[in-house]
Order: C-alpha cells, then structure tokens, then sequence
C-alpha cells in the first residue's frame, strides 16, 4: 500500500474515532443539563446522592420507587435516580437561565422547540431532548403564572 492510502484512511479512521465521541457525548446532553446542575448524573445511586447532599430529613418508599426529601428538592430512585423535584431558586436550566421565579411566557419561550404534553391552569410540561435521552420537564406555577417548582426526568 502507498502512503496516499495509509494516509486517507487514516484520516477516515480518526473522523469516524470523533464522531462517535460526539455522538456519545449528545446524546447524553440533557441529562448533563438537568441532573448535572445538582451534581449528578441520572442513574446515579441513592448512595451517591446522600453522599453529596447528607441525610435527607425524609424517606419515603412504595413499591418500586424511593423518594428522599431535602430543604426544597426531592430525588426520585427507580434502582437508579430517575427524577429531580426543586423549590430552590438557585437551579436554573438551559440557555435562558429557567427555573424557579421565571414567569410562564419566560418558559413557553425557552421551551418553544420542545413538544408541550401539558398545559393546564398551574402546571407546564415538556419533553427536552431529541431520541431516547429525552427528559419531561414540569413547571409548577402560582397564581400569577410565576413558576413555583421545576421537577424533571424519565418516564411518563
């Protein structure tokens, strides 16, 4: 073989290395958005996240489903962390800076490319993410359409 074709494969070779490194890491981007915001990534353990955040002041089980309560966030387990629930302020998600004190017309806007599931008096959800990494994401909203509480994750 020539060097010209060492060298064309080679090249080939280091696209197809860069692109399933950028694939791998897109298609996991919400869940950095999202979860990544508390310090975590979903399907960390229940462990983890006492390890990071202390004990919560709550537990709560049913079935398959495990719930830890702290000051303003609950953490969702199914096995792994599948759900985040916060009153907290301080997180704030996408390039808009959204959470907790955005107004509702602030959401629509944000959200404007994300299929709407739900859309009732005081309560917006979305689906973020584009194939199987998509994450719901709900707005709790008080009577002056100012969001209340931000919760996200898998599943329905």
């Amino acid at each position: 073989m020539n060097k010209k074709w060492i060298t064309v494969i080679l090249i080939g070779l280091c696209i197809i290395i860069i692109f399933l490194i950028y694939r791998g890491f897109m298609s996991k981007r919400y869940a950095i958005i999202y979860f990544g915001k508390f310090g975590l990534s979903s399907g960390s353990t229940y462990e983890q996240v006492i390890n990071y955040f202390g004990e919560p002041l709550r537990v709560e089980e049913d079935m398959n489903y495990r719930s830890i309560y702290y000051e303003d966030t609950r953490f969702g387990f199914m096995g792994r962390l599948v759900y985040i629930e916060t009153t907290n302020p301080k997180y704030r998600f996408g390039w808009r800076r959204i959470g907790v004190s955005s107004t509702k017309e602030e959401v629509e806007k944000a959200y404007k490319k994300a299929k709407k599931i739900k859309d009732e008096e005081n309560e917006i959800c979305f689906i973020d993410g584009k194939n199987w990494d998509d994450i719901n994401v709900t707005f709790t909203l008080n009577e002056n359409n100012i969001v209340e509480k931000v919760g996200f994750g898998y599943g329905p």
